[in-house]
């Protein structure tokens, strides 16, 4: 978050075509997502991914640093399909 409050990424863009499902890097299944997200706000990529894959938002470490440090949770509203199981 320290660096983060210095430099802010003006975009940030996340690979979500084939993610993993289990305890990665090595001993994961690998799932088809197929998403590909981007946003100028990587935090709130963060927690949108969170939102997408069914996960707690406070799961993913630097959310829960965000928050910790008075971050402001985004409130979003989604159209569409929605998540598939």
């Amino acid at each position: 978050m320290d660096i983060y409050e210095v430099i802010r990424p003006s975009l940030t863009l996340l690979d979500g075509i084939v993610g993993m499902e289990g305890n990665g890097p090595n001993s994961g299944r690998p799932i088809p997502i197929g998403l590909i997200l981007a946003s100028g706000d990587s935090l709130s990529l963060d927690q949108i991914v969170c939102d997408l894959l069914g996960i707690s938002r406070e799961s993913l470490l630097t959310n829960r640093v965000a928050f910790e440090q008075g971050w402001e949770a985004i409130r979003l509203m989604f159209w569409g399909e929605g998540r598939r199981s």
